[in-house]
């Protein structure tokens, strides 16, 4: 997954603002975001720990990856992620 590559190979300062731009998420998809991609969670351990269907997970974790997308382009310009990780 992209995200999992781009935080272990990311710089300092590229971590940094994926932490700040995590962190002004809504509550519900920035805390599954952090345990599955930060704490390294599978989805469905991630599931257990929220009380939630693993399906519901999967959901909360493509919606939040697209606000947090929005979030880093929206603090560092347009495209930013694409430039940062060469993905789309």
């Amino acid at each position: 997954d992209a995200w999992v590559i781009a935080s272990r190979a990311a710089t300092d300062e590229i971590k940094a603002v994926l932490r700040e731009t995590l962190d002004e998420l809504p509550g519900l998809y920035r805390d599954v975001l952090r345990s599955f991609y930060l704490d390294g969670l599978s989805r469905e351990e991630t599931a257990r720990k929220y009380d939630r269907l693993p399906n519901t997970i999967t959901h909360q974790l493509k919606r939040g990856v697209a606000l947090w997308r929005a979030a880093i382009d929206r603090r560092h310009g347009g495209g930013s992620f694409e430039r940062w990780f060469g993905a789309s």
